[in-house]
């Protein structure tokens, strides 16, 4: 007999097929991370050439802008502050004929507003909201106002309207204004509304990161509402402004109009605060400034506003420090014309 021949059948077994897919999923895997790292490592380029184009055109407009400073429309002198990441001048920048004030510096302003409200129990007495915390260490303040408005016993009487008000106070001192004296207040008896709404700028007041806001009725305002239960109550909305400093990395520019008034006044509630250049992150001074022989002035030199001819800019720029490519740092130094010896 001849014998069969033995046939064999063409293909891979179950253990080869598993194992090709999972050499397959490896390599999947390398490629993957590969490609993924390739391209967060370009977008990274991207957004830091982005950031140093930002702060190349950033500091054209201040080296154009410092140049050009001059004394306030106000008569004051053309630098008012030269500090290592804020920088104030006075320059007409817009073109428009009148100088603005002109602030630079590295860090974010941030707002908020607090209530709090008091009674008065007793005819003729007084009730205080203290406001702290507001600000911490390093931290300085814009900017701040308070709006104070009141219930009680006020209103027409035989005495006369002008009889029955409330004095405002800051922090104990004078009295700042009368509240609910008179008819313009449009005051009430034991009204269940707030009253007489009146607004103070008390920013000088506020500096230190505490405020106590009083208000204190007169004797006729008596205690007569809600069954005899208070005389007065004062209601306070505190609102502020203020810059943390280094913590977004922005570079910021503020600039303030003039006030008209005689003279004209450059109110800091009036500045407007625009972003020039991100990812900012200096640990030396971004401005530094020399004197009309080219030596640099310290910071806490006494005379570095007047003796200031020359302001250097320095600025590190990195999207994320923790990642090549490595930061960009962009040097110039900038004359100004007006004070030349």
């Amino acid at each position: 007999m001849i014998p069969d021949k033995i046939k064999t059948k063409n293909g891979f077994t179950l253990i080869e097929t598993l194992m090709a897919i999972a050499i397959f999923g490896i390599l999947w895997g390398i490629m993957s991370a590969f490609i993924i790292t390739l391209y967060r490592s370009q977008e990274h380029s991207m957004d830091q050439a982005v950031a140093v184009d930002e702060a190349r055109r950033a500091a054209d407009i201040m080296a154009k802008e410092i140049r050009q400073a001059r004394d306030a429309d106000n008569g004051a002198y053309p630098l008012e502050k030269c500090g290592g990441k804020e920088f104030i001048f006075y320059g007409d920048v817009d073109g428009d004929g009148a100088v603005e004030r002109v602030r630079y510096f590295l860090a974010m302003v941030q707002s908020g507003t607090e209530t709090g409200s008091c009674t008065a129990v007793n005819t003729g007495s007084a009730c205080s909201v203290l406001f702290d915390n507001f600000l911490l260490s390093g931290e300085t303040l814009k900017f701040a106002e308070v709006k104070v408005s009141t219930r009680g016993r006020y209103g027409s009487y035989f005495g006369g309207s002008s009889a029955r008000f409330s004095e405002f106070s800051v922090d104990g001192g004078a009295k700042l204004a009368d509240i609910c004296r008179y008819s313009a207040d449009s005051c009430t008896n034991c009204s269940v509304s707030w009253q007489g709404l009146k607004t103070f700028d008390v920013t000088d007041a506020a500096r230190d990161g505490s405020i106590l806001f009083t208000l204190d009725g007169s004797d006729s305002v008596t205690k007569s509402c809600s069954w005899n239960s208070f005389s007065m109550k004062a209601n306070f909305d505190f609102f502020w402004t203020k810059e943390i400093p280094n913590v977004d990395h922005e570079l910021k520019r503020g600039i303030t109009d003039p006030a008209a008034g005689n003279p004209v006044s450059y109110p800091p509630a009036n500045e407007q605060i625009t972003g020039i250049s991100s990812f900012v992150r200096n640990a030396p001074p971004v401005f530094t400034y020399y004197d009309k022989n080219g030596i640099e002035i310290g910071e806490n030199d006494p005379n570095i506003l007047v003796n200031t001819r020359a302001v250097g800019l320095n600025m590190i720029i990195d999207v994320k420090p923790e990642k090549s490519p490595n930061s960009y740092e962009l040097r110039q130094t900038v004359q100004i014309r007006n004070l030349k010896d």
